[in-house]
């Protein structure tokens, strides 16, 4: 089988216009890993959607990247909470002490 190798043809900015929804779908369907391998090895046939493939690919990984920040901010947040809710503790433990 004949390997399809793509140059750049169709400009990035141009991308997003090649994602239509029955490739996404198709993307969403086979997840991130088959369509990641598929773009590698040259798979699909046209320019348009190995490019859109591509560009989907991009948006997993800054979905990825937001919900790691998200789940840093959260963790964040409750070890913060938590240390001011022992302080809160020993500050109400040493108080009733005395």
């Amino acid at each position: 089988m004949e390997k399809h190798h793509h140059e750049i043809t169709i400009p990035p900015d141009k991308w997003p216009e090649l994602l239509t929804p029955e490739l996404r779908a198709h993307f969403d369907h086979i997840g991130e890993e088959l369509v990641m391998r598929d773009v590698s090895n040259h798979r699909y046939t046209t320019p348009e959607k190995h490019f859109a493939a591509v560009f989907w690919l991009g948006e997993q990984r800054r979905a990825r990247e937001r919900r790691h920040e998200t789940t840093h901010q959260l963790v964040k947040w409750a070890l913060i909470i938590a240390v001011l809710s022992l302080l809160l503790t020993i500050a109400n433990v040493a108080a009733s002490v005395s």
